[in-house]
């Protein structure tokens, strides 16, 4: 029997079709998580040795994360995360622009993000449909819902906004989460909105419904 419902008509099309454009999916059951920074870690360390060209011991990652846990702290709205990102000068290079195809293009879906990583949603945190991760690091989401769900996107991002953004400003997300997807994935707008705009079509094409 066929089942309708925002996974099967938006989310797992939506998935999908980052899979068409060679994102790898990251399963929630087999993921090593950095708490504080929500970045994969058994992403981020093959990427980081791979657009860096050396080896990182264990201990030279994590404090690589513990570097990025305290500049994403900085009550700067990303900034000082987005100058790293783009100009890392000393710092280890996170995201390769000159050469895209080295790095490691992956989305997991309802990833939890909070504060200082709490997966309890009741204290605040929010859990978003998917999340785009780049060598590991969560610079993008998306919450999707169905074309018949009047309100429910406004709703949504109110609540990040207020309830979640505002009052915590830490998440890697809330400045540079659109800025480097642009910069690094070739989706583009036209395709995003056609996917949404005819996920039944999609679905039906991969046998969901």
């Amino acid at each position: 029997m066929a089942v309708f419902n925002e996974d099967t008509r938006v989310k797992i099309p939506a998935t999908i079709q980052f899979l068409r454009l060679g994102y790898e999916y990251q399963s929630l059951k087999d993921i090593d998580l950095h708490t504080g920074t929500r970045i994969v870690v058994n992403r981020f360390k093959p990427a980081l040795e791979r657009i860096n060209g050396r080896s990182y011991s264990d201990a030279e990652i994590q404090a690589i994360l513990d570097e990025v846990h305290l500049v994403i702290r900085n009550n700067d709205m990303g900034r000082t995360f987005y100058r790293w990102l783009i100009n890392p000068q000393d710092k280890p290079v996170l995201v390769d622009f000159e050469h895209i195809e080295n790095n490691n293009y992956a989305v997991v879906d309802e990833l939890t993000f909070g504060k200082e990583g709490s997966e309890n949603e009741k204290e605040g945190s929010f859990r978003p449909d998917i999340t785009v991760l780049i060598n590991g690091i969560p610079l993008g989401f998306l919450e999707v819902k169905h074309p018949n769900n009047e309100g429910g996107i406004q709703a949504e991002f109110n609540r990040i906004v207020i309830i979640v953004f505002l009052p915590l400003m830490i998440p890697i997300c809330l400045f540079v989460k659109m800025v480097v997807l642009l910069k690094v994935i070739s989706i583009s707008f036209q395709r995003t909105v056609c996917l949404f705009q005819n996920s039944i079509h999609s679905s039906r094409g991969f046998g969901l419904l």
